[in-house]
């Protein structure tokens, strides 16, 4: 790369690194021999990049593109990255993460420079859901590994934790008041 590097990713049992750079390349490298051996070039900087299984949601400006990996489950053999879609964003977006079920229908959440959290169908690019509660730009998103919910980090210091299926339990968080009375420590606890 030829400017910051953003966010890298071991994949195929680490022996290869996925990398995402200012410099508006994605790259793929060989750990085992350190070399280059797929690139691809976009228009602008890449924010964020989220791999789940075979396939990879890159974040570039008002752009996110969903690729697969089919050298993956093929064995290393055949093409490294093929696009299946690109999504134009009415914003720019600061980041996306991918569902981690394969099962459709299927979605993938973005954070934005304009302070809000997306919720998307990865079939047609629907939004389906909007919500603001961050104050300031949101620069981290990600599910958790069931993909019940996903957090989401702001400029404004805050993490946010969203459901997945709105009114679907699945915890609560308390306040409690620690030993020494001038302590205090969130404490989850399951409904």
């Amino acid at each position: 790369h030829e400017q910051l590097v953003g966010r890298a990713r071991f994949l195929d049992n680490d022996r290869k690194v996925i990398s995402i750079s200012d410099d508006a390349t994605l790259r793929l490298w060989d750990t085992i021999s350190g070399t280059q051996i797929h690139n691809e070039k976009f228009q602008g900087p890449l924010t964020d990049i989220d791999l789940v299984g075979s396939e990879v949601l890159v974040t570039s400006g008002r752009e996110i593109s969903l690729w697969s990996l089919p050298f993956l489950s093929t064995g290393g053999e055949g093409s490294y990255m093929e696009l299946r879609r690109t999504f134009t964003m009415p914003v720019t977006m600061e980041c996306a993460a991918l569902h981690p079920a394969t099962s459709s229908p299927r979605t993938f959440v973005s954070g934005s420079s304009e302070n809000y959290v997306h919720k998307w169908d990865t079939t047609n690019g629907t939004q389906l859901e909007r919500c603001k509660q961050h104050f300031g730009p949101v620069h981290c998103i990600r599910y958790s590994p069931d993909g019940r919910v996903y957090g989401s980090g702001s400029e404004d210091g805050t993490v946010r934790i969203w459901q997945q299926t709105v009114g679907e339990c699945y915890g609560l968080f308390r306040l409690q008041e620690g030993p020494d009375s001038t302590s205090r420590q969130e404490v989850p606890t399951r409904n």
